[in-house]
Parts: structure tokens; sequence; C-alpha cells
């Protein structure tokens, strides 16, 4: 990739992950619901998640996730699943005293990081959306072998949206600092952010 490839690209890269989406919603909510460090761990996971499908597109994976139904569905349905189980843990999770926050039992950083993780590889869209995405900026006339532009390709989304991500969760983690010292407007966003992972759940096992 030339520098002058590599503007457009990571314009495209930076208006796509500003761009509302699930994953976007995700981490304003936790960061609402759980502060600052739930929500930076778990966009980080996330993060992690988008070299795993950029490996998939690069070895031709994602090609025959798309070209398979049944496979297709069942990463599907396992992304559905694992989004309803986040939302029931969210509400088992949740304060209950005067102090909602300080009354949850804390949860350990590399839970956090590997639920964000896990949210982002059990999506089957976000696998065909790298694998129509990428091949758009990859040179097929140059050196560099194309497997090798993908990956390259798939970090340089990895860096941006690590920053972004991370912006995005900081600042809802402010809010909810805020927000934590009304207990009920607290235990309202827990309730609005297992909503979240509800809603995600059936978008995505019904195929939306």
């Amino acid at each position: 990739m030339t520098a002058a490839d590599l503007g457009p690209y990571l314009l495209a890269c930076v208006l796509l992950t500003v761009a509302p989406g699930p994953d976007n919603v995700l981490v304003v909510s936790l960061g609402l619901a759980r502060g600052r460090r739930p929500a930076v761990l778990a966009a980080w996971g996330m993060v992690s998640g988008v070299l795993v499908h950029t490996t998939a597109a690069a070895l031709g994976i994602s090609a025959v996730l798309a070209a398979s139904p049944l496979a297709f569905r069942a990463v599907q349905f396992g992304g559905a699943a694992y989004l309803v189980y986040l939302a029931w843990r969210m509400l088992r999770e949740r304060g209950r005293g005067p102090d909602a926050r300080a009354d949850r039992a804390p949860i350990g950083g590399w839970a956090l990081y590997r639920r964000g993780f896990l949210m982002n590889v059990l999506n089957p869209k976000v696998a065909l959306f790298f694998l129509a995405f990428l091949p758009q900026f990859v040179r097929r006339d140059g050196a560099t072998p194309v497997w090798l532009q993908m990956i390259t390709l798939g970090l340089l989304f990895m860096a941006q949206a690590f920053v972004i991500f991370t912006m995005f969760g900081l600042f809802a983690g402010v809010l909810g600092d805020t927000i934590a010292r009304r207990p009920w407007i607290q235990r309202l966003f827990d309730w609005l952010a297992a909503g979240v992972f509800f809603a995600l759940a059936i978008g995505l096992a019904a195929g939306r």
C-alpha cells in the first residue's frame, strides 16, 4: 500500500469505527453501567477479535462461512446465545444496595477482555464484513502477497479502533461515574445495558 492509498483506507476505517453500531453501543453501555475499566477492557477484547476475522479473511475461512448457510447459522446462534448469557450476567452482577456500583462483585480484567473478544469473534457478520472490505484495498499487482497485505490492513484497522474504542469507553465511564452517585439511575442503566445485549442477541439470531 502506497502513502496515497493509506489515507483513504484509514479514513474509511475511522468512519466505519465511529459510525453507530453494535460494538459502539456495547462499549458505551458498559461504560455507563460499569465504569471506565470494564468498558475499556471489553473494548480491547473486541478490537483483538479483529485479528481473528482478518486472518480468517486472508486464509479464505470467511469465504467458506459465507458459502455454507449451516456454518453461518451455527456461528450466528452461538453468538446470540453468548449475548443472552452476557445479559443474564449483567443483571446478576448488578448492585442492589444504596451504592449500586460499590455493592456489586468486582469482575477480573481477563474476564472483561474475554467477553469483548468472544462477542466480536462470535459475530459472523463481522467476518463477512472484513472479507468484503479488506480486498478493496489490496494491490494484486504488488510484490507483497495478498494474504500479507490483508493481515497488514487488519492490523491498521485494529490500531485505529483501539484508540477510538478506548476513547468511547473512557468517555462513557466518566458519565457512568457521575450516574453512579444516583443509585436509581445506575440501576436503570444496568437494566438498559442488559436490554441492549438481549436486543443484539435477537437481531443476530434473526439475521439482521
